[in-house]
């Protein structure tokens, strides 16, 4: 939304389509209740949403196309797309309700965000009952979907996700037996430390990971290991809280989740936000994006 905006402010007449794969604009600030955004961008303290919503009222005094449910399928093959200086208009497939449609550009640019670790690539053991959540998942059930998760909870993960939904859970009545982070101290945010895990007084066990899950139609419990000691301890659970990390979402151009340089990039596509490296503040993928936007604006000029 940032990068459309600051094509528009730099040049009007330029034709900026943007193609979410969700209902609405907003992407995971739409599922975060807490405050902590904006301080950066817009001077104030807001939630998620209010930031949000901010961004998409700027968006709509534009003219920038706005194409909801819509997904990125295919982009040409990039190997055989040039790498000189001579900017042809390159096509995009993009599907949507109305059947799959072909878009030519001059400039894509990439804002898809990311996914999060699964369970799957922790390496536990044990059987795979229902419980087992994903911490921007869970966040997702609980606060657009009001599902009901669980009573208690461990998190595996310290990085400020796994703290905010530690304290949610808390506030919703829920216990959170543990915290667990295999680092020797939480990756988190001073602010997120203080306010989360001190705040509510949530155990917090360092250097620590689980290792075994048990119970077969529901979680039942983890096993974790101090790293360092070798000691194991079980913990009767029904909800286990997965914050392993995140990883850019570049599903559509065949590299997801590696890390590229960007001289390898075609001069034709550009990475903001999340889907470039992982950001711990949402205002600096804003000012990042809108220097992209600028960039591309600029770049278009002599074709406008």
């Amino acid at each position: 939304m940032t990068a459309a905006y600051a094509i528009w402010k730099r040049n009007p007449r330029i034709h900026v389509v943007l193609a979410e794969r969700s209902d609405c604009l907003g992407g995971v600030l739409r599922q975060c209740v807490h405050q902590g955004f904006g301080r950066g961008y817009f001077g104030e303290d807001l939630t998620g949403v209010e930031f949000a919503d901010r961004l998409e009222a700027m968006l709509k005094k534009t003219h920038t196309d706005i194409w909801l449910n819509t997904e990125a399928v295919r982009i040409g093959e990039l190997q055989e797309i040039s790498q000189t200086e001579a900017l042809p208009d390159k096509s995009i497939w993009l599907a949507r309700r109305g059947g799959p449609e072909c878009v030519h550009f001059r400039f894509l640019i990439l804002a898809a965000g990311c996914r999060e670790r699964a369970v799957g690539s922790l390496g536990i053991c044990g059987t795979r009952p229902a419980g087992v959540f994903m911490a921007g998942q869970l966040q997702r059930m609980m606060n657009l979907g009001h599902y009901d998760p669980g009573r208690e909870a461990v998190i595996f993960g310290s990085g400020d996700i796994g703290l905010i939904m530690a304290r949610q859970l808390v506030l919703a009545g829920k216990t959170v037996k543990c915290v667990v982070e295999i680092q020797p101290q939480s990756p988190a945010m001073e602010r997120n430390r203080r306010q989360c895990l001190e705040a509510f007084r949530i155990p917090f066990k360092a250097q620590t990971r689980v290792i075994q899950l048990y119970g077969e139609n529901r979680l039942q419990g983890v096993m974790v290991e101090n790293i360092v000691s070798g000691e194991e301890e079980y913990i009767e659970c029904d909800m286990l809280v997965i914050a392993a990390g995140l990883i850019p979402d570049r599903t559509v151009l065949g590299m997801d989740g590696k890390r590229e340089r960007q001289e390898k990039f075609p001069p034709w596509l550009y990475l903001c936000g999340n889907c470039a490296y992982i950001h711990p503040i949402v205002d600096r993928i804003c000012i990042e994006a809108e220097q992209t936007g600028a960039a591309v604006a600029e770049l278009l000029a002599d074709d406008c």
